[in-house]
């Protein structure tokens, strides 16, 4: 008499969950190795892109709009503590769920206050 393994025994519940996150890991890897890739393939362009668009909020800012200015501001520093975070401590950070409760916590909340006192700084706003 032969025995057979039912399929009873497997929780497919943790299998799946295991695949998911398997699957998630390997996507963020893929996404940051891409993205750091390309950063370091085309700095130059970037960096030049960036200088036009913070020329344009300049102006902008010299005719009394500084909302572009302040935009630029913020969104340069939470993508740049972002990217220093993700140089740091690695791509699969960023799936984690108590990361986005910091990001959601402290990061936003962090960045809005920065670029309020450099703006208050220089009485832009």
């Amino acid at each position: 008499m032969s025995t057979t393994t039912t399929l009873l025994n497997i929780n497919y519940g943790q299998l799946f969950t295991d695949m998911l996150n398997k699957g998630m890991e390997s996507a963020a890897n893929l996404f940051w190795h891409t993205i750091t890739n390309l950063i370091l393939e085309y700095w130059l362009p970037i960096l030049i892109g960036y200088l036009i668009i913070l020329t344009i909020a300049i102006i902008k800012l010299l005719s009394g709009r500084w909302g572009m200015f302040g935009s630029l501001l913020y969104h340069t520093l939470y993508f740049g503590i972002l990217f220093i975070i993700g140089l740091i401590k690695g791509p699969t950070l960023f799936i984690n769920a108590y990361f986005e409760v910091f990001c959601a916590i402290l990061l936003y909340p962090f960045c809005y206050l920065v670029t309020r006192i450099i703006l208050n700084k220089f009485r832009i706003c």
